[in-house]
């Protein structure tokens, strides 16, 4: 696992990516299931979780990179309806709202 104070967490798994997933029980933590880019792209735009989980055993070094390389250069979505889903998402992580 890597991660930065205040960042994003990346995690990786061999055995599938349910562990990379308890990232959301240490509190305040939103994780992404990415198996692609465009996945690992939109994941930050629309919700902006703080932890990536990816399962190594389907992901090949090369979809890997891409997948990093989308996750790091993509940060929430700026228009109105990026925004809102973001904070919508953070309140359901906070109890305060149910998913739609």
């Amino acid at each position: 696992m890597t991660s930065r104070p205040g960042g994003p967490t990346r995690r990786s798994c061999a055995a599938g990516p349910a562990r990379g997933l308890d990232r959301r029980e240490q509190g305040g933590g939103r994780a992404a299931l990415c198996t692609d880019a465009y996945t690992a792209r939109d994941a930050r735009r629309w919700s902006d979780p703080n932890a990536l989980a990816v399962g190594l055993r389907l992901t090949s070094a090369p979809l890997l990179s891409e997948i990093l390389d989308a996750w790091l250069a993509t940060g929430p979505g700026a228009d109105a309806d990026d925004r809102e889903n973001v904070s919508h998402v953070a309140r359901i992580g906070e109890g305060g709202a149910t998913a739609r």
